[in-house]
């Protein structure tokens, strides 16, 4: 895939320890080359890139959000939300292996749900495109009665799932975040089909 011009209508969110079992003495104020690397990626493809929780991200582009619409990711996800006027986030959590420009154009690509994403084994919901309004609103829920598992989105939303063959196609070295069927519930859809309901 070749990259377009930035996306306006689409925000690209990392989240930056937003661990809430963290020491924060442990935390610094500069961030590990992979996270800055991946901003840089990200801010090639999308005009709105925020960084969420944790200290800045010195020398890497975007712009810094306080996580505050709760604790742990899915606080950290809500807070990235709330903060963009974007359709759709694409957010990345702190950690993960750095994807490629064609796996971040593949989700952006997909049909679209509330939530598109690998099936992954590692990520999960904190590697993923997001629908704004419908994931805030759920996520904002499950905060208010005590749940911060972000993977419980998945659970409540419209989902996307690109299988592990659908990586292999888009990115043969996208491996590090395929799973398999037996990973979740999620139902997946080859690009272009259409919906029977």
């Amino acid at each position: 895939m070749t990259a377009p011009d930035r996306f306006a209508t689409i925000a690209a969110a990392l989240l930056v320890d937003t661990d809430p079992h963290a020491d924060p003495g442990a935390r610094t104020t500069r961030r590990p080359e992979p996270t800055s690397s991946t901003a840089q990626l990200l801010a090639g493809l999308f005009e709105d890139v925020m960084w969420v929780g944790g200290a800045p991200l010195w020398e890497a582009p975007g712009r810094q959000v306080d996580s505050t619409e709760g604790p742990g990711p899915l606080g950290g996800l809500a807070s990235a939300l709330c903060a963009t006027r974007a359709e759709r986030v694409l957010v990345l959590g702190d950690g993960l292996p750095q994807p490629s420009v064609d796996l971040c154009l593949a989700l952006v690509a997909w049909p679209e749900a509330d939530v598109v994403a690998p099936r992954a084994a590692r990520g999960g919901p904190l590697f993923a495109l997001y629908r704004r309004t419908p994931t805030l609103d759920c996520a904002r829920r499950l905060l208010a009665d005590g749940r911060s598992d972000p993977a419980e989105l998945h659970d409540a939303l419209e989902c996307e799932i690109l299988e592990a063959a659908d990586l292999a196609c888009v990115d043969p070295e996208a491996a590090a975040f395929a799973g398999s069927r037996d990973d979740g519930p999620q139902r997946s859809r080859s690009p272009g089909a259409t919906s029977s309901t």
